[in-house]
């Protein structure tokens, strides 16, 4: 899957677009990115999988491996207030390989966050308000700080 990862360094939230077909390599050099920068991770985050995102390739091995490779990352960072993680598919027939990944995942699971799936930006107002989804929206504001070699083909913002 290419995925890009931006940030607003005013508001501090972070943007995770996913899309085409998913590799977990991926998966993995994402983490990896984040285990070098890890203070990143302590920002607000929205996570947008674009409605023809595949997740054929990745196994419940792979998410596995995943997941364990961001809660540690989470664990070892200093949380002084809940981190706020949405994320966004359109797509519900993608949702139980997403439900997988975050399986189990609140505020007092040790990784700092409130978290919730969505099928529509608009639906994370639980989470974030007004303004912060229209700057997600629009990407205005953000810089890309992660992309994976396939992300130049991504589709425009």
């Amino acid at each position: 899957m290419g995925i890009i990862a931006r940030i607003n360094d005013a508001s501090g939230i972070r943007i995770h677009d996913y899309f085409g077909s998913i590799e977990p390599s991926e998966l993995f050099a994402l983490a990896d990115f984040y285990r070098a920068n890890s203070s990143l991770v302590e920002t607000d985050i929205v996570s947008v999988v674009d409605e023809n995102a595949t997740g054929h390739k990745v196994l419940v091995k792979h998410l596995e491996v995943a997941r364990e490779r961001f809660r540690d990352l989470h664990k070892t960072s200093d949380f002084f207030l809940v981190r706020r993680s949405a994320w966004v598919c359109p797509n519900v027939s993608a949702w139980s390989l997403l439900e997988d990944f975050l399986h189990e995942r609140h505020s007092r699971d040790g990784q700092g966050s409130e978290v919730c799936l969505v099928a529509t930006l608009a639906e994370a107002s639980d989470l974030f308000e007004p303004d912060e989804l229209t700057a997600v929206s629009s990407r205005e504001g953000f810089r890309i700080i992660f992309s994976t070699d396939r992300a130049a083909s991504a589709p425009a913002a």
